[in-house]
């Protein structure tokens, strides 16, 4: 059973040959997964479909081989105040996956707020700050 919204909005997509296996089923990311929107959705902003190596301002993009990585800014929620919310200071997700395929291998949260020199500094993304993330990079934009 998808657990993200993004997910339950997708429903099955048209080109899947299986169904949808949503990374955040427990409420922390897990490699086994399949074409999960949310996951999705973070691979996209990180430059997934440029096909060549990127750097923006708030994304950068590698791909070797068979092989894609990212790694994506979170800004502050500026409809919050400093100290709120799961990205209050800004972090990065990094990631990687196989091809352009549906499964995401790795999504972690790469806290800069301890220096990380904390045990918890690189940690499996969760469900909400995967979705705040999702909504900190929108409102962002949109400025």
């Amino acid at each position: 059973m998808p657990k993200c919204k993004l997910c339950i909005e997708q429903g099955r997509p048209e080109h899947s040959a299986s169904e949808p296996r949503c990374a955040f089923e427990s409420g922390e990311f897990s490699s086994d997964n399949w074409n999960c929107a949310t996951a999705g959705a973070i691979r996209e902003l990180m430059g997934e479909h440029a096909w060549i190596d990127e750097r923006h301002d708030e994304a950068f993009y590698v791909r070797r081989d068979d092989r894609s990585y990212g790694a994506l800014f979170v800004p502050p929620n500026p409809e919050q105040p400093e100290h709120e919310g799961s990205w209050r200071g800004g972090g990065f997700i990094a990631g990687y996956w196989y091809k352009h395929r549906g499964q995401t291998e790795m999504l972690i949260r790469v806290d800069p707020r301890n220096g990380g020199q904390e045990p918890d500094a690189a940690k499996p993304l969760t469900l909400e700050e995967a979705e705040a993330a999702l909504e900190c990079c929108r409102l962002a934009r949109k400025d």
